[in-house]
């Protein structure tokens, strides 16, 4: 009972954090410029068997997503992309799945590029075994506040990496989607 009271509490402070983190950005920027950008991309980690996966053929099965900041300090005023990211799992059809991960919250320097491969989504999800697992690793992009007026619509470069126990790669950019808070 303890171990489960211990992950409850954690996943509520995980979704409390992330509400006040989502709750900061919108207080700070005006509503009639809150464009955020999202990109999600497919992942697919660790051992698949005939026994713990029928989706999937058996193998070993690893992902790199790349997030590259393509701004350039020559060019842009803003020096950096501040962004959240979370980590979702997807079931088979009928399987409850737990929630999303919290969001954390990252910045990324001009032409600097930062790696999320399984070890960092599966801190991200709290899972610790080797056991396949697959979904979505979700990237939003606040906009920023132009010093000059206005606002910068970030955007980010992000392609995953996706790779089997035979090596074979495939590299694949993320589906990206524009949409403004409160609007859908």
């Amino acid at each position: 009972m303890t171990r489960l009271w211990q992950f409850k509490t954690r996943e509520y402070l995980a979704r409390l954090v992330s509400l006040a983190v989502i709750a900061l950005f919108l207080c700070v920027i005006p509503a009639g410029a809150q464009t955020w950008v999202e990109y999600s991309a497919k992942f697919a980690c660790g051992v698949a068997t005939a026994t713990n996966n029928t989706e999937v053929q058996p193998g070993t099965y690893s992902t790199t997503i790349n997030i590259h900041n393509p701004h350039d300090d020559n060019f842009s005023t803003q020096r950096s992309t501040t962004f959240l990211k979370k980590a979702v799992l997807s079931l088979q059809e009928g399987v409850t799945p737990p929630p999303p991960s919290g969001l954390v919250q990252e910045n990324l320097l001009n032409d600097y590029a930062e790696e999320v491969d399984c070890a960092v989504i599966k801190k991200l999800l709290g899972i610790t075994s080797t056991t396949f697992i697959e979904g979505y690793v979700v990237i939003l992009v606040p906009p920023t506040a132009n010093p000059t007026g206005g606002f910068f619509t970030n955007e980010l470069d992000v392609v995953g990496i996706y790779t089997d126990s035979k090596g074979a790669e495939v590299v694949r950019p993320a589906n990206e989607h524009i949409f403004a808070p409160g609007t859908s």
